[in-house]
């Protein structure tokens, strides 16, 4: 819902990081803006005294250069002090289509930001479905790039910089491998077809679940001689159901869990 236009103090605004990830040409952008004049305001909201950018961010750091630039001429200078905006009030829901909207029809985004775009609509309630809608992207486009929630942060920064593809960057992300391993293998995703990619995940997923299910019950079976209470048994016993719901490091932990608990020859009901 549009509450109207109005004058701002540019010192009453703030922007927390949008879409885009990264912010090139603001100060050609700010010369257009200089020579031109601001064509299309700001949209804001009201936050406290304040007013938060919701849409415009490139356009908010380039009027933020020119106001910088004006005051660095003359310290009283009221050039780009009061800039105009278009205040918008309504859910965060609602902030949050505006923003991809107005963003998405200035250019194509990347992968990247179209993660960063699923991830926040998701974050915000909607479904697969609207978030497909909304971005006017395919569902299993969503479900794919959901799924790069889990890579590590090394190799959401190699797909930033463009040494990893997005195919690559949701493949590390789906093994569900701890950030240590996934980091190890960014150099080998870089050289490798994303087929390769896939075998080499699958690999060091299969060894490092292995591993850790053998230390899991190494771990406990260094108990056995011991004299051990049945309330401590059955709350082993209760660590190590597996569920659905469970990643497959967990499953892999509760199964360890049970491989020790069966080798313990402390009570007849285990």
């Amino acid at each position: 819902m549009s509450v109207g236009t109005s004058f701002v103090d540019i010192k009453d605004v703030f922007c927390t990081r949008q879409m885009r990830t990264k912010l090139t040409d603001i100060e050609y952008l700010a010369k257009s803006i200089e020579a031109t004049g601001l064509i299309n305001p700001l949209t804001v909201r009201k936050d406290g005294k304040r007013y938060r950018v919701v849409a415009g961010e490139r356009r908010f750091r380039a009027l933020q250069f020119l106001r910088a630039a004006a005051i660095a001429k003359n310290r009283n200078s009221l050039t780009w002090k009061n800039i105009e905006v278009k205040i918008r009030a309504g859910s965060d829901k609602d902030m949050e289509r505006i923003q991809v909207q107005e963003n998405i029809q200035q250019r194509q985004p990347t992968s990247l930001e179209y993660f960063r775009l699923v991830d926040r609509l998701r974050a915000s309630g909607m479904t697969i479905d609207e978030v497909a809608g909304e971005l006017k992207i395919t569902p299993s486009w969503v479900s794919q790039l959901l799924n790069a929630r889990a890579a590590s942060a090394k190799v959401k920064k190699a797909w930033e910089n463009g040494e990893l593809t997005a195919g690559k960057a949701i493949l590390m992300g789906q093994s569900l491998l701890p950030a240590t391993l996934q980091n190890k293998l960014i150099n080998d995703a870089q050289e490798q077809s994303e087929a390769q990619l896939k075998e080499t995940l699958q690999e060091v997923k299969d060894k490092s679940l292995k591993q850790e299910s053998s230390r899991v019950a190494s771990m406990l079976y260094r108990f056995k001689p011991l004299k051990t209470s049945i309330p401590i048994i059955e709350k082993l016993m209760n660590a190590s159901k597996i569920t659905t719901e469970m990643s497959e490091y967990d499953r892999a932990y509760a199964k360890g869990i049970k491989q020790a608990l069966a080798s313990l020859v402390v009570i007849k009901k285990l």
